[in-house]
């Protein structure tokens, strides 16, 4: 029995449907924290403004990596007629007709109409960049067209605005007062 069989018969319970999402956020997010958890490490063993550079330059392109590697296994799966994450059903949403009362899969719609808000927002609030390419990417377009347009963009985004806060978070927790008194000099 091959990897593809045992994993059909889980994926076709009705059950599954929902928590596929679930289950496939939380593996992702475990990814994300441990790229949090070097950024941190880096800026504790040098807490200056070098220290975060550096924290950006070395853990930039990990996380570039790990989203590739996300997007990469989530699309042969795909490939395969299977949606592990359940993104791709949440994008044939856009296609279906609701009806009036139906104000949950209406907003739902609407959200995903808005493109550059899922990028702007989902980029570092709470999808992480690579369920931004799943929902965002072309698929007339190539996987190395979406990566660099999408997902490379969307983890600088991401980085941009969560190094600055580990580094802000870990020289509050070193220094204290005396961070903050410096903190509201600057």
């Amino acid at each position: 029995m091959n990897l593809m069989t045992a994993v059909r018969s889980l994926i076709r319970h009705p059950g599954i449907k929902v928590s596929k999402f679930f289950i496939t956020e939380r593996i992702i997010t475990v990814l994300t924290r441990v790229v949090d958890a070097l950024i941190i490490y880096l800026i504790v063993l040098d807490p200056t403004i070098h220290g975060g550079i550096k924290a950006f330059i070395y853990t930039t392109p990990l996380n570039i990596l790990l989203c590739v590697f996300v997007v990469y296994v989530l699309d042969v799966f795909a490939r395969n007629g299977y949606d592990l994450s359940g993104l791709e059903e949440y994008r044939e949403m856009i296609h279906v007709q609701y009806r009036k009362e139906q104000y949950i899969k209406r907003f739902a719609q609407w959200v995903l109409k808005r493109r550059g808000t899922i990028f702007w927002v989902g980029s570092w609030f709470y999808l992480d960049p690579d369920y931004v390419t799943l929902l965002l990417r072309d698929k007339a377009k190539g996987f190395w067209t979406n990566i660099l347009k999408i997902t490379v963009p969307s983890t600088i985004l991401a980085m941009v605005i969560w190094v600055p806060f580990w580094w802000c978070v870990v020289n509050a927790f070193l220094k204290g007062s005396e961070w903050a008194k410096w903190f509201m000099e600057f």
